[in-house]
């Protein structure tokens, strides 16, 4: 199951990415199409669902129990990954919206630290490994990180600055056009260790 869950993964993160491109190119195409909107919501947080059940049997089939380090970091990673299903499901939320969005930012950032452990812990067990998984690891710790970033810069921003401000959709906005080739190199970072992890596999026969 994990060879297929990681083959899963990769086609989610592909559509949110493309997902993330279209919103971010043409956002009035989600905001006045309800319909679309919503559908858009399910298979995303389908994708999301993907990436929970990638590694909840990464930490089943692949991580063995001396490997402690690796273990509590997938722990962390598919703990974030669960709790950012709840972005998705905000629509069931009897909470304001503003209150809303800034759990929503605080799980995004805390989902992006246990991203960032895993892929560092995943490196540093397979640093004397094989060199393309070593190069993969070390590419997704980077481009994680500076999704950290990204997350904190927006959290501390909206924190001190913006919260309940009628400019924060504006600054918003502007963010995510000026961030967008951080996004896309998350993006590609993210697919390549996927990918390369997913030969890894085959090559073991999972």
């Amino acid at each position: 199951m994990l060879k297929k869950t990681t083959l899963l993964t990769i086609f989610s993160i592909s559509y949110m990415f493309i997902l993330r491109t279209l919103g971010t190119l043409y956002p009035q195409l989600f905001t006045r199409n309800i319909l679309l909107n919503q559908c858009t919501g399910f298979f995303a947080l389908l994708a999301s669902l993907f990436l929970v059940l990638f590694f909840s049997f990464f930490l089943k089939e692949y991580v063995s129990p001396e490997h402690s380090v690796l273990r509590t970091a997938t722990i962390l990673a598919l703990t974030g990954s669960i709790a950012r299903l709840v972005i998705y499901l905000k629509n069931i939320s009897f909470q304001s919206a503003a209150k809303l969005y800034s759990v929503e930012l605080a799980i995004l950032w805390l989902n992006s630290v246990f991203i960032t452990i895993f892929f560092i812990a995943f490196y540093r067990e397979h640093k004397r490994g094989l060199p393309a998984l070593r190069r993969a690891s070390f590419l997704a710790i980077l481009g994680s990180l500076c999704i950290l970033l990204l997350y904190s810069f927006t959290l501390i921003n909206y924190h001190l600055y913006l919260q309940g401000s009628t400019s924060f959709e504006a600054f918003m906005y502007k963010l995510i056009l000026v961030s967008f080739p951080v996004v896309v190199f998350n993006f590609v970072t993210l697919l390549y260790f996927f990918v390369v992890y997913y030969r890894h596999l085959k090559v073991q026969g999972y």
